[in-house]
């Protein structure tokens, strides 16, 4: 295994039995659900207390909003994603017995200009691909969204996304790849099967059939592409930005009109062309990971400054 991997999995090496896995899947899924319901409730309260909505209306007022796919419902979906970094803190620590800044890097910290280099490099692959765009669909039509109400909201937008995206990293190539890649060198163990989950849990029933193999196959490739960035660094910064660069840029920017999620955006291209832009898609997040995996791979691992703890005998599988 790489040393640089191997370096960021070595927590995982300890209290590393199935059951404690197991069980901590439980316990972030239950507490994300709580967290979720919670979100909920706080709306449902708000329509109650304050505007004096009667409960069964506010309940379906509630519900209404969160489907809305405009910002309020885009932040408040967003924000409850900040549960499964409850959950994970908690599950780290009840069957682990490890610090939750582990899940970031040897050094328990976020690595910013790794973080910068992954956001950087979506950027410039979304130029791309909208150039591309251009090209084959034509130019797509201004929204309704008012930019000066779009430059208020897209700062609460990056920090729902943050938190949303970085959940997703920590959970899939932070914790399971950890957790996977102990039990296994092989990364179709601890890359590529976390990454197929990643993306079926990104199905969508109010989508045809191709959309959804097609955002089954983004995602699916976007996760082995995060996980890439991990084998390359040793931590999960890179892959952190690059997620966090590609949401903002797909809820605040650029999409396809009548797809969900659909009311931050400032351009929306015809929604006939979303197939074509979801091939788009498709090819640009092949192009990007066969870039990370070659010699030529613009994102460099950040040094660790200072010698790193260690946690105990690496054969141990308690």
């Amino acid at each position: 295994m790489p040393p640089l991997l191997d370096r960021y999995i070595a927590p995982a090496r300890t209290r590393r039995s199935v059951w404690r896995v197991i069980g901590a899947t439980v316990v972030i899924g239950l507490v994300w659900l709580l967290w979720v319901m919670a979100v909920v409730l706080a709306s449902v309260g708000y329509d109650i207390v304050v505007a004096g909505v009667p409960a069964a209306d506010a309940m379906a007022n509630s519900a209404n909003f969160l489907t809305s796919g405009g910002p309020g419902s885009i932040l408040a979906i967003m924000f409850t994603f900040f549960g499964v970094w409850i959950g994970l803190w908690l599950a780290l620590k009840l069957f682990h017995k490890r610090p939750f800044g582990t899940l970031f890097s040897p050094e328990r910290r976020i690595r910013w200009r790794e973080f910068g280099a992954g956001f950087l490099l979506s950027a410039v692959f979304f130029v791309l691909s909208v150039g591309v765009a251009l090209i084959l669909v034509g130019a797509p039509q201004r929204s309704d969204l008012s930019f000066g109400f779009w430059a208020v909201w897209i700062v609460p937008l990056i920090v729902g996304v943050f938190f949303q995206a970085t959940a997703e990293e920590l959970l899939f190539r932070g914790y399971f790849l950890q957790q996977l890649a102990v039990w296994s060198r092989n990364p179709i163990v601890w890359a590529v099967l976390p990454s197929l989950f990643f993306g079926a849990l990104h199905l969508n029933p109010a989508q045809s059939l191709s959309a959804n193999l097609l955002i089954v196959a983004i995602t699916f490739l976007v996760g082995v592409i995060t996980a890439a960035l991990v084998w390359r660094t040793g931590s999960l910064a890179a892959a952190m930005g690059l997620h966090v660069g590609v949401n903002v840029q797909a809820l605040a920017l650029v999409g396809a009109a009548e797809s969900p999620l659909t009311g931050g955006q400032l351009w929306l291209f015809d929604a006939g062309s979303a197939t074509t832009l979801y091939t788009i898609d498709a090819i640009s997040v092949v192009a990007l990971l066969a870039l990370i995996l070659s010699p030529w791979n613009p994102v460099r691992p950040q040094s660790a400054p200072n010698p790193l703890p260690q946690f105990g005998d690496t054969r141990s599988g308690g």
